[in-house]
This record gives structure tokens, C-alpha cells and sequence, in this order.
């Protein structure tokens, strides 16, 4: 058990400082790619076996499911038939990985408790990262990566950063208002309160307007 838990909760955390194309590791987007692949398929063979063993008795999948599952791969299995094949393999081991993590979800997050678990992680790992967006508002701060004034955390690009925190800011919102515990009340304030000033250095108008 120890081992599913801690295995998909690295794998979140490496999806967000390095999936994120991280300007302060230039990483190599094909080495990248296959990294994230790797984990996220590992991940799903790790809460499949797990699962199995959890409820002893065999996992039936539902038709509708198989059926999804197997669109998705035949969409993926598509990039084969393109013209230019070197172009399109990263975009294929992108769209299996994610498949892969998608279905290994389906199967970690199997109680209430699980769900909160992830979505505690999410928000613990966005303060950082806006705390390193507005220290990245200083002329004399080494984290400057752009030019322009504009903050985007590690992400390589404002829109993306912005998008990162959109998402973040309802998760906020929903651990504030469901913790009970005057510490996770406080973590998740903290937390929405980072991100809004995040947001608007990050200079990225659709961002600020939604």
C-alpha cells in the first residue's frame, strides 16, 4: 500500500516541476516525455495489481470503459500513419502516457480520503511555485528568467503558468471551505492567497479574466 501511495504521489509531483517544460532544468523534451510515460504506465500497472490484490477477486472493467480505452489507443496508434513519423512519436508516447495515467487514477482514487490526499499535494506544490513567480518580480533575483517583467514560476511560458493556476485556485477553494482542521484552513488560505498576486504578475490576460 505504502508503496501505490508514494509512487503515484511522486509521479504528480514530477508531472509538475518537470512536465511543465521547467525553465530552470532544461530538460530534453524527448527524454522528458519518455520519463513521465514511463511512470505514468508504471503507475498503472502498480494500482491495477494493487487493486486486484485489495479486493482478491478479479477486477471486471466495464464495457464502456474498454471501449474508451481502446479509442484512445487507436487514436495514438494513428500518429503512425503520418507523413513525417520522427515528429510524431513524441506526440504518441504523450498520448499512451496520459491514457496510462488516466486509467491508473481511475484506480488509485478509490475513496474520498485518496481524492483529498491528491488534491492536498496539487496545492502544497503550487505554493513554491508561486512563491517563486513573485520573487521573480526583483531585477536582482536570480530566478528572472523573462525579460519583460512578467512571472511565469518554472513554467516556459505565461499562458501555461496561468493556466496551472486556474486550475489551482478552485482546489484552494474547495480544501478551505471542507477542512476542518484549523491548519488545513489556514494552508489553504495561504495558498489562494499566493496564487492571485501569481496570477497577475504572470501577465497573461485570458488568465487574469477567468
Amino acid at each position: 500500500m505504502i508503496t501505490n501511495v508514494v509512487l503515484v504521489l511522486v509521479t504528480i509531483a514530477i508531472i509538475t516541476l518537470i512536465g511543465s517544460d521547467n525553465i530552470y532544468l532544461s530538460p530534453k523534451g524527448n527524454e522528458t516525455v519518455c520519463l513521465i510515460a514511463y511512470l505514468c504506465l508504471t503507475c498503472l500497472f502498480v494500482t491495477y495489481f494493487y487493486k486486484r490484490i485489495s479486493i482478491k477477486e478479479t477486477t471486471d472493467v466495464a464495457s464502456s470503459t474498454l471501449f474508451g480505452g481502446l479509442l484512445l489507443v487507436w487514436s495514438a496508434i494513428g500518429f503512425f500513419f503520418t507523413v513525417n513519423l520522427d515528429d510524431s512519436l513524441p506526440f504518441i508516447v504523450k498520448y499512451l502516457g496520459a491514457l496510462s495515467w488516466l486509467l491508473a487514477l481511475t484506480f488509485y482514487l478509490d475513496s474520498e480520503a485518496r481524492i483529498y490526499e491528491t488534491l492536498w499535494l496539487l496545492l502544497l506544490l503550487s505554493i513554491p511555485l508561486s512563491i517563486v513567480a513573485l520573487i521573480q518580480q526583483y531585477d536582482l533575483s536570480a530566478l528572472r528568467y523573462h525579460e519583460d517583467h512578467s512571472s511565469t514560476s518554472i513554467f516556459i511560458q505565461m499562458n501555461l503558468f496561468s493556466c496551472y493556476l486556474v486550475f489551482i485556485a478552485p482546489i484552494a477553494i474547495l480544501l478551505f471551505f471542507k477542512s476542518i482542521n484549523k491548519v488545513q484552513k489556514i494552508l489553504a488560505a495561504c495558498a489562494f492567497l499566493l496564487l492571485i498576486p501569481a496570477l497577475g504578475f504572470s501577465g497573461s490576460p485570458g488568465g487574469q479574466f477567468t
